[in-house]
């Protein structure tokens, strides 16, 4: 055999081992796919799952749809299927913000194994977890073990490769040491056995199956797949508290017995509290610690913060000082500390009994500050349509003179106006409707209650029974299977219909034969753009705020922003379209 045929044969080799360990080693790659590629069921599943994020690429992986997002500022990967069924998104987490049984876990049961994944986790079925991959390094060293972790540090699940063992890579100490504890899982420290004092309970403290459905739905609606919920509720109140962590903040919310939502308080870090509160403290409370913020947003619109500090020259005392703001910082109420009556006592300081004089004098003027973020005057362009609509058709020449958010002792938190003619001495009459417009009772002039309405409140641009043709109705159920109730309304182009899914309003536009114009999910306007806010400003002035906002998908698969302006001084409305880069559609 020649020299040149035993090279040959060795590059063959060669080549044949290379394809062994590939198949081996079972990677799968990823394919790049244009968006336009890819089909609009998997496209609208993210828009629901994820409306707020921000889409840089899709590929396709093990016969997946790989969305690559950035959502908050956090990179992340959303996997569905093609039939749009979501499957799981994770976001990149470091490992060092993972709870420290995790990493205790890893190194015990993977000792000498690197985590080539981890990321915060969330699908249908497991709600929010962490997920990890630990393997060994080095070539060949094979598949990934997969590991699932609750958002306290749980396993949840564990998946090995075949033929898995840690002795090639752990040292025999690490070896005998995991024997031990497989021979006697339950051991703990001595220090772990002792047995701890119980905890009380709260009084008020429930179970979720006392919670009335109206109150469960609601909750479950605003805070879809919240963690570690706790319910409180004191006989005779018409309000349920709720505690959960949702999407790794911890919240309190407050509902009412109807079901409608009244209070979120949403718990803030130092780092992340609204600045004027910020420099607010740093100015007027200089040695103090704080130990508690939050964001408060109310169901009538009165928002703001609050905070807990400490002084730090007496903090194991915990004098807790507890300041309320409004929404754009400023300061409603200061509630200092309750401090024993030591004016005579011969050992106080001069400074504590300046602290206690200042104290008592500032009790005699405080407002209560949750009360005027309650029971607050409403200004009429916030109040619902249904409102202002329902007072045009039945008091034709009336005025809205004042109205407010108020919780009424019998009707719970409602809107409550009064409509009167102009001039002197002119007959009025109160007007109460609950926070989504629906009309509830009257009291006129001289106290005669009625509760039912005299007019059935109809846009004047609509017919009285819209007639929504059986094609735009079986377009819709094909695109929507999983939706039974919307709301139909004629427009220009052809019929628009509203409805509400887990991920809040969706509109949808069809022509009358049936054709699919565009979708649109409601956003929080907070998360609109920098890019498209500043253009805003520029070309509309700074008297113009964002009322609504839509992410809108059309027909050409592109995707738009369809943004709602309204002027502070004119009051004048307007409608904005920018494509996906901020641009305004038409310049």
């Amino acid at each position: 055999m020649t020299q040149k045929m035993y090279f040959q044969r060795g590059i063959m080799s060669i080549i044949v081992l290379a394809c062994i360990l590939f198949l081996n080693t079972s990677v799968s790659f990823a394919q790049k796919v244009k968006t336009s590629d890819v089909p609009d069921v998997v496209q609208e599943s993210l828009m629901r799952e994820h409306p707020m994020s921000k889409l840089k690429e899709w590929v396709i992986e093990d016969k997946l749809y790989v969305a690559f997002i950035i959502e908050d500022g956090v990179k992340g990967k959303v996997y569905i299927k093609s039939d749009g069924e979501w499957e799981i998104s994770k976001f990149e987490t470091p490992v060092r913000e993972m709870p420290a049984k995790i990493t205790d876990y890893i190194k015990l049961n993977y000792p000498n194994f690197i985590i080539s994944e981890s990321s915060y986790a969330q699908n249908a079925k497991d709600k929010t977890f962490y997920y990890i991959e630990v393997k060994r390094t080095g070539i060949g060293a094979g598949l990934p073990s997969k590991l699932k972790f609750s958002t306290i540090g749980d396993l949840i699940n564990r998946e090995d490769p075949p033929g898995f063992t840690i002795q090639e890579t752990a040292s025999e100490d690490e070896i005998q040491k995991n024997k031990r504890v497989a021979t006697n899982p339950d051991a703990v420290p001595k220090e772990e056995k002792t047995k701890k004092p119980e905890k009380k309970l709260p009084e008020d403290l429930i179970s979720e199956s006392s919670v009335p459905a109206p109150v469960k739905k609601t909750f479950d609606k605003r805070f879809m797949r919240a963690e570690k919920v706790q319910w409180f509720h004191r006989e005779g109140d018409s309000i349920y508290n709720v505690k959960c962590v949702f999407r790794e903040i911890s919240n309190t919310v407050k509902i009412a017995e109807s079901g409608a939502w009244v209070e979120t308080r949403s718990e803030m870090k130092e780092e992340t509290l609204f600045a004027s509160v910020k420099k607010y403290l740093l100015n007027n409370f200089k040695g103090h610690k704080l130990v508690y913020a939050d964001k408060i947003i109310r169901a009538d619109k009165n928002n703001g913060y609050s905070a807990i500090i400490y002084e730090k020259a007496n903090i194991k005392d915990k004098y807790e000082t507890k300041l309320i703001f409004d929404k754009s910082g400023k300061i409603l109420k200061t509630i200092y500390p309750q401090i024993t009556d030591t004016s005579n006592d011969p050992k106080q300081s001069s400074l504590d009994k300046k602290f206690s004089q200042s104290y008592d004098s500032n009790q005699d003027n405080l407002k209560d500050g949750d009360e005027k973020m309650k029971n607050s005057e409403v200004k009429e362009k916030e109040l619902p349509s249904p409102i202002t609509k329902y007072c045009a058709a039945n008091y034709p020449g009336f005025r809205i003179k004042k109205s407010y958010f108020v919780e009424d002792a019998d009707l719970g938190n409602v809107y409550q106006l009064r409509v009167q003619r102009d001039g002197i001495n002119q007959p009025y009459v109160d007007l109460y409707f609950d926070k989504f417009g629906n009309f509830i009772r009257s009291e006129d002039g001289n106290g005669v209650e009625k509760t039912v309405e005299a007019v059935i409140v109809e846009d004047t641009q609509m017919p009285t029974t819209l007639v929504v043709p059986d094609t735009v109705k079986k377009a819709f159920a094909v695109k929507f299977p999983k939706i039974t109730s919307i709301r139909w309304e004629e427009v220009d182009e052809g019929f628009e219909g509203s409805f509400d899914d887990k991920k809040g309003v969706q509109k949808v536009m069809f022509t009358p034969n049936g054709t699919w114009v565009y979708s649109a999910n409601q956003m929080n306007p907070e998360s609109v753009s920098e890019i498209i806010k500043n253009d805003i400003k520029k070309n509309h002035g700074k008297k113009v705020e964002i009322t609504k906002a839509w992410i809108v998908k059309k027909s050409d698969k592109k995707t738009y922003y369809k943004i709602e302006i309204k002027n502070k001084k004119t009051n004048e409305d307007e409608v904005l379209e920018y494509t996906n880069s901020g641009k305004l559609v038409g310049e």
